[in-house]
């Protein structure tokens, strides 16, 4: 950790902006109040979303491998598509909208199928 610092500093303040973001699109909604359970569960899951994305990011800088990279690819997908699924449900419900979430998570999962498949390969030796 302690020669990833300035990272860590940018991450932090990146998905400080991101929450921030995401909040302000949340919020657009008029269904949705401030300090209510939906608004915190949200919250929340968006805070989660984007704490996996930084841990594969500092992964990925650490062990810079292509198993690394395939992983933080995937979580990129997920994460970019969560942010779409907001924009979707509480911003506007564009087609185009649910087509890329849908794109990106399809993406994003397959890498990370990718990603266990190349981890059981190594370890137990299973041919696919």
């Amino acid at each position: 950790m302690s020669k990833f610092k300035l990272p860590i500093f940018v991450l932090f303040i990146f998905n400080g902006y991101l929450i921030f973001t995401l909040n302000q699109m949340i919020l657009a909604d008029s269904t949705i109040k401030v300090y209510t359970l939906d608004f915190l569960i949200e919250c929340l899951y968006n805070i989660s979303i984007l704490l996996l994305l930084s841990f594969s990011l500092i992964n990925y800088l650490y062990h810079d491998s292509k198993k690394g990279l395939i992983l933080f690819l995937a979580s990129v997908c997920i994460v970019f598509s969560e942010t779409v699924r907001v924009a979707y449900v509480f911003v506007s419900s564009d087609y185009i909208l649910s087509v890329i979430y849908s794109i990106l998570l399809i993406i994003g999962f397959s890498l990370v199928y990718f990603y266990i498949v190349s981890k059981m390969n190594k370890y137990y030796k299973v041919l696919f």
